[in-house]
């Protein structure tokens, strides 16, 4: 799951390009930590439309078995997280 939907991006991106606000005061009314994060929806908007703001790479779901698989493997070889991964 992603941290914002691509509605809630349009609806940012939109209240931007029609009201005087700056991109700080915008981010700060939506409660985004970064500005840096709305500058770049709004570009992707501008250059791509409303395909711009939709997520690229869909997130990758693991069953609880493949989890305590992974997580025996881990225990029985003794290996650190980055060789885990």
């Amino acid at each position: 799951m992603t941290k914002y939907t691509k509605q809630f991006k349009l609806q940012v991106v939109q209240d931007y390009l029609t009201s005087s606000l700056g991109i700080v005061l915008i981010a700060r009314k939506y409660q985004i930590k970064s500005d840096m994060t709305v500058n770049k929806w709004v570009r992707q908007y501008q250059r791509f439309g409303t395909a711009g703001l939709e997520v690229r790479r869909p997130e990758k779901v693991y069953d609880g078995t493949f989890k305590v698989n992974v997580l025996n493997w881990m225990k029985t070889n003794q290996a650190s997280l980055m060789e885990t991964a």
